[in-house]
């Protein structure tokens, strides 16, 4: 029998230690699936994390045949959900420029005032696009989809204070942009 197989068996009987034995052998070797499908670092680091949570509590399904396949493949698919999550938020939207301009502005506005207004947006849309993605999330949930902290927290996994702390730092990072010429 192989350590691998005596290490799993101990991590099946609760064993603390050895699942922590396995998510050091395995930790680069899922990082970079899903680095590799995804190509963000931060992001693939929590979606790690998430894998190998997944991993613990799929352990006592696993048929003895292939660990280091196996857990590729739960790599794979999380990457491949988070992606695909990722597109469907993206899809269908229009511009965050555009969906300001119909939130604003209405029929009566002159159209020199719209044309200023939409230079305005996609100016704002442009530095919102520059944010590291947390920060562009967030900013995107609250000041457009007019979301709260509380809905937006349960959405991206975090705190009521996290999101928060994001929002600050996404307008502290679009003052600096604006500053550096945009």
């Amino acid at each position: 029998m192989k350590s691998e197989d005596n290490l799993i068996k101990a991590a099946l009987a609760k064993d603390q230690e050895a699942f922590r034995e396995i998510v050091d052998i395995y930790q680069a070797f899922v990082f970079a699936i899903i680095l590799n499908i995804i190509r963000d670092y931060q992001e693939a680091e929590n979606i790690a994390q998430e894998t190998f949570i997944q991993v613990y509590r799929s352990l006592p399904q696993y048929q003895f045949k292939g660990f280091k396949t196996w857990i590729g493949r739960i790599a794979t698919n999380k990457a491949i959900d988070f992606k695909r999550k990722r597109m469907k938020e993206k899809e269908g939207q229009l511009s965050l420029s555009d969906q300001l301009l119909n939130q604003d502005l209405s029929k009566q506005d002159l159209l020199e005032d719209r044309i200023i207004r939409k230079e305005e947006l996609e100016n704002m849309e442009r530095l919102i696009n520059r944010l590291p993605e947390k920060y562009h999330n967030v900013m995107i949930k609250h000041f457009i989809q007019a979301k709260s902290y509380q809905k937006i927290a349960d959405e991206e996994g975090v705190s009521i204070r996290t999101v928060g702390s994001r929002l600050y730092r996404a307008k502290k990072l679009m003052r600096q942009y604006r500053e550096e010429g945009g």
